[in-house]
């Protein structure tokens, strides 16, 4: 009989190591490109035109930098506060050629300065499944990004 009750309790214990799931730690570090633009104006979702180039946003620490392939950027400084997400301290750098998909981008990125209340509303950061977040910001629009590397 003991050595059953021993086994038992044995094979409860693995059973229980295995059966928990360390959770991933949520986490911004990295490349993110956008793969989507929600307008709420027009209750419409827009992913990038062919004729339109990759939009990035890295992560780094509190630092951040947003670029196209227009040679569009702007870096700066993000602070978070829960699921709230604010750009702050943005030095922008744009080119003369820019296109209405790095637009939105950049609009939802400077969401808080073009804001007119003092403080600004934070964006609010949506995790989402593989590898995906939301900012949605406290204006009209809200993007969708898939990491692309850590």
């Amino acid at each position: 009989m003991r050595p059953i009750k021993l086994s038992s309790i044995f094979f409860l214990i693995i059973l229980s190591f295995l059966s928990c799931k360390k959770e991933s730690a949520r986490t911004l570090y990295g490349k993110w490109k956008m793969v989507k633009y929600y307008d709420r104006n027009t209750n419409a979702f827009y992913s990038k035109p062919v004729s339109s180039g990759d939009v990035f946003l890295e992560f780094d620490g509190n630092n951040f930098i947003a670029y196209s392939d227009n040679n569009e950027s702007c870096d700066g400084t993000y602070t978070l506060n829960g699921d709230g997400i604010t750009f702050n301290t943005i030095n922008s750098y744009f080119t003369a050629a820019t296109d209405g998909w790095s637009d939105m981008f950049f609009w939802a990125v400077q969401a808080c300065q073009l804001q007119s209340t003092y403080p600004c509303k934070p964006s609010e950061l949506e995790y989402r499944p593989i590898n995906q977040i939301s900012i949605n910001t406290a204006l009209r629009m809200d993007i969708m990004l898939t990491r692309v590397r850590e």
